[in-house]
């Protein structure tokens, strides 16, 4: 997981949030939707969650407790390979308890049943995020 720091943010027709991120020389802009606005403010940390070996794929984005995912986890087989991309223990990062850890913590922030798979937890909270 890379962290990245928010250095401006600008509403696009009331539907989304394209927000510039810094980190070091780096600079990355994110689209989120509107109602993430009013926790995406300028210096807030955001983590990024990367397919292992490219930092270019991007599997989600995490800030406070809320985690919006890049790669639409909308049935069983996508939410497993966007989980199974990331980084784990035999790559020597922890990038997947990360994530395990962000995920239950936004299901509980949104008030999402903690039953069920992982996959299951990815789509019910991707299906809130989409609302």
């Amino acid at each position: 997981m890379e962290k990245y720091t928010i250095k401006s943010t600008f509403t696009v027709g009331n539907q989304i949030v394209h927000v510039n991120m810094v980190k070091r020389n780096e600079i990355l802009g994110v689209a989120f939707p509107i109602k993430f606005a009013q926790v995406l403010s300028p210096g807030t940390r955001v983590g990024v969650f990367s397919v292992w070996g490219n930092n270019e794929m991007r599997v989600a984005y995490k800030f406070g407790d809320n985690l919006y995912f890049a790669m639409s986890p909308y049935d069983h087989m996508h939410a497993y390979a966007a989980y199974s991309s990331l980084p784990g223990l035999r790559n020597l990062s922890f990038d997947r308890v990360r994530f395990r850890r962000a995920l239950r913590s936004a299901l509980r922030k949104s008030g999402i049943s903690m039953r069920g798979s992982l996959c299951q937890k990815m789509i019910r909270l991707h299906e809130q995020n989409q609302k």
